[in-house]
């Protein structure tokens, strides 16, 4: 804890994405809401909501937040050091 890295300090992950945890948390799109009771792969949350998910723990918060499975909750309009987002476009085929 304590700072961020240089981008690409670490390798890339299997999806060729660099600093995916631990350096800042990433906003994604999703607006928090309850997980469902059934089991699913990938929710993707309700359709509207107060607050947006952020993911991926950043270089102030314990270890056991650096997953993506972690979320926290915001408003992007909000200034932190801590959260950012992320560009990424999917290969065309």
């Amino acid at each position: 804890m304590g700072k961020s890295t240089k981008p690409g300090a670490y390798p890339a992950n299997r999806w060729g994405l660099y600093d995916v945890h631990g350096n800042v948390s990433e906003w994604v799109r999703d607006w928090f809401g309850i997980y469902p009771k059934a089991k699913v792969v990938d929710p993707s949350g309700p359709k509207r909501g107060f607050c947006r998910v952020f993911r991926g723990g950043s270089y102030g918060d314990l270890p056991v937040s650096c997953r993506a499975a972690w979320r926290g909750t915001g408003t992007p309009d909000s200034h932190d050091c801590t959260v950012g987002a992320r560009l990424a476009l999917r290969p065309v085929d």
